[in-house]
């Protein structure tokens, strides 16, 4: 069964606008290439909302999809990117969603999974904060 999920990633510790001098763009990285912004916060994180499809399979196991989505069945992850302005990548930070199971899908409902990374760091990350059930809060949509 096919479901809507909402997901909201904090990511403490984000790279600064500007890198060895030039001028960078770091946000969420969709399947096009595309990098959306997160929302400053207070504490100098950054927060990205935004919605990915997850099909919960007759086995108990979770499929996520969606433009943000990456990597192969079994090890599908998002990108953080950071990168000048239309230019290569200086660094990806691949945020697992392997944790995301049935229970959660089912216990999220119409609220989101949150999970916060470090982004001081790159390629494969440990979860700061696991993915867990958090309230929507319908104000902070970008």
């Amino acid at each position: 069964m096919k479901h809507r999920l909402r997901l909201r990633l904090t990511c403490t510790n984000p790279p600064l606008a500007l890198y060895q001098d030039q001028v960078v763009e770091f946000g969420l990285q969709d399947r096009d290439g595309n990098l959306t912004p997160g929302v400053a916060l207070p504490n100098g994180a950054l927060l990205f909302i935004f919605e990915v499809q997850v099909e919960v399979r007759s086995d108990g196991s979770v499929y996520p999809g969606g433009r943000f989505v990456h990597g192969p069945p079994g090890g599908r992850f998002l990108y953080l990117g950071l990168r000048p302005p239309g230019g290569a990548w200086i660094k990806r930070i691949k945020v697992p969603l392997a944790s995301i199971d049935a229970a959660l899908v089912h216990a999220a409902g119409d609220d989101a999974l949150a999970a916060t990374v470090a982004g001081d760091r790159s390629g494969t990350v440990a979860l700061q904060e696991a993915w867990h059930v958090a309230l929507v809060d319908d104000n902070a949509h970008q």
